[in-house]
This record gives C-alpha cells, sequence and structure tokens, in this order.
C-alpha cells in the first residue's frame, strides 16, 4: 500500500516502484505459497497464508505531516528543533546538513533505546556492543558536521527519554544516569581517538607541501597485509564514526577519490598504521 505525495511525476513512466519520492509505502502483502527444500527446490505450502506488513512511523508521519516526512512527526519534532537552534542550520534547508541532521535523531534515538534496555548493555567491539558503538561515534560525526558540541548530544538523549518515551517506557527513567553516563563516556573516549589522531595527522601534514592526498595503492597494499576484504575495512572504518562505504574503497584503491583528512585519519586507525605509512613513496614526498 503506498500513498501518492505532492512531489510532481518524474517522468511518463512513474510508479510506485520509483525512488523519486512520489509514492511512499506504508504497507505490503506478501502471498506465501511455497516452501523451500533441498537443493533450491520449491513445494506448494499445505496451508498457504497472506503476510501483512505496515511501517508504524511511516502510518505515522502519513497522519502526522504535511508532507509524510518522518522526521516531522511528534517523535522527531522537538529533537529537530534543538538540532536547528545549536546549528544556525534549517531543517531541508540543503541536503547535506538535512542528512546530519536525521543521523544525529535517528542514532541518538536508538542509541537510549539500547542503553536503557534492562540489559545494560554498552559500547564494545563485539556483538550488539559493536552496533552501538558505531550509532553513536557516526552521530557524534555528524554534529561535527554542523559545528555543535557534544553537550547538545547528552541534551538530545535527555529530550528523547524526559519529553517523548518516559512515561511509556519508564526503564529509560529508572536508567537514565547509567544512559547519560555511558553515552558520555563513550564521546569522550571517541573524542579522545579523534583529536590524537588531528595531532599526529598535522605533523605529517606539513610534509605534504601541497600535494595531492590520493593514497590508494597504500590503502590497497596495507588492507591486503592485514588481510581484510574491502567490507572489512569499511566496517573498521565505520566503528570510528566515519561513512565510507566498501565501493568508496575500491574508488580509493583505483586513485579516484580524493581523501578528506578526517578520512585519512580514520584509514589509518583502522589499518593500525602510522600516517608516515599511509604516506610513504608516494610521489616521493618526503625525499
Amino acid at each position: 500500500m503506498f500513498y501518492i505525495t505532492d512531489k510532481e511525476q518524474c517522468g511518463p513512466d512513474c510508479s510506485p516502484a520509483c525512488d523519486c519520492g512520489r509514492f511512499v509505502e506504508i504497507g505490503n502483502d506478501v502471498f506465501m505459497q511455497y516452501e523451500r527444500v533441498e537443493d533450491d527446490k520449491y513445494i506448494l505450502l499445505e496451508k498457504k497464508n497472506v503476510d501483512t506488513g505496515w511501517g508504524l512511523e511511516r502510518i505515522l508521519a502519513f497522519l502526522n505531516t504535511e508532507d509524510g516526512d518522518v522526521y516531522l512527526t511528534d517523535l522527531f519534532k522537538g529533537v529537530i528543533e534543538i538540532l536547528e537552534k545549536e546549528s544556525g542550520k534549517k531543517y531541508k534547508e540543503d541536503e547535506e546538513s538535512t542528512r546530519s541532521i536525521r543521523i544525529i535523531a535517528d542514532h541518538i534515538r536508538t542509541s537510549v533505546m539500547l542503553l536503557g534496555d534492562e540489559k545494560h548493555l554498552v559500547p564494545s567491539n563485539v556483538g550488539a556492543g559493536y552496533i552501538l558503538r558505531r550509532l553513536i561515534r557516526r552521530a557524534v560525526r555528524h554534529a561535527k558536521k554542523l559545528e555543535i558540541s557534544n553537550d547538545v548530544i547528552i541534551k538530545i538523549a535527555e529530550h528523547y527519554i524526559d519529553e517523548i518515551y518516559g512515561d511509556y517506557y519508564t526503564e529509560l527513567v529508572k536508567s537514565k544516569e547509567f544512559i547519560l553516563t555511558e553515552l558520555n563516556k563513550e564521546i569522550q573516549k571517541f573524542e579522545k581517538t579523534i583529536n590524537l589522531g588531528i595531532k599526529e595527522f598535522d605533523k605529517v601534514v606539513k610534509k605534504l607541501n601541497g600535494k595531492s592526498n590520493v593514497l590508494g595503492k597504500n590503502v590497497k597494499k596495507y588492507r591486503e597485509l592485514r588481510h581484510l576484504t574491502q567490507r572489512e575495512l569499511s566496517d573498521k572504518i565505520a566503528l570510528l564514526g566515519v561513512d565510507i562505504y566498501h565501493s568508496d574503497i575500491s574508488q580509493i584503491e583505483n586513485q579516484k577519490l580524493l581523501l578528506k583528512d578526517f578520512e585519512i585519519i580514520a584509514i589509518c586507525k583502522a589499518l593500525n598504521i602510522s600516517y608516515e605509512q599511509l604516506f610513504e613513496d608516494t610521489d616521493n614526498i618526503f625525499d
């Protein structure tokens, strides 16, 4: 099931199968007719059925907003206003800042829920803790893009607990101190990692003499020495809160993508190499 937004048709073949945004799916039916058995064969089910799925927040967006934007529902509206005020950016003002605002709003909400679980999950490098760490660090990275302080992230977490979910998920209120403490600890740990990396990186940058930082051949060299696939390297970089997808790794290694400073820092950390190693033999810049 779809609803049609106010967007114009993208062309004569515009349909729910498009990615243009004119059609928004809020539910679907899956007709369960076959069972998969050995050797990828299928047999008819004895009892056929219809599996119906609905997107709860998409239904809310349909009922609660003018354009069907999930991030303009009552669940996110207060957080969006906080981010607009602190960053000086308006939501939907431009694509890049809008993406950062959405990531922060979504990731901090999820982090609050994970930290507030009765099992008291904490950030780590394994299992669900790994997912939590990636969420928090990615949110911090995008907060830096918006030039807002880490205190704002804590403020957003408090908003979710006190203003949005506390009355319904009482365990969040009971665990509020734990949630905020662990969130702040992970933020500070990430800050320390990034700041140390920037200091070391600045020392190396002075030796670059303005040369391009296309370092793909050394990225590939050290990735292969570490026996990492491009996807595995991408996952390790993501743990540092930086988005470099495995397809980007391929472009970097083929000298088709320029790296930004913070991306170089993340790659070095993920490969466990120094900046000098990444820059070695690159146009003889250290000669």
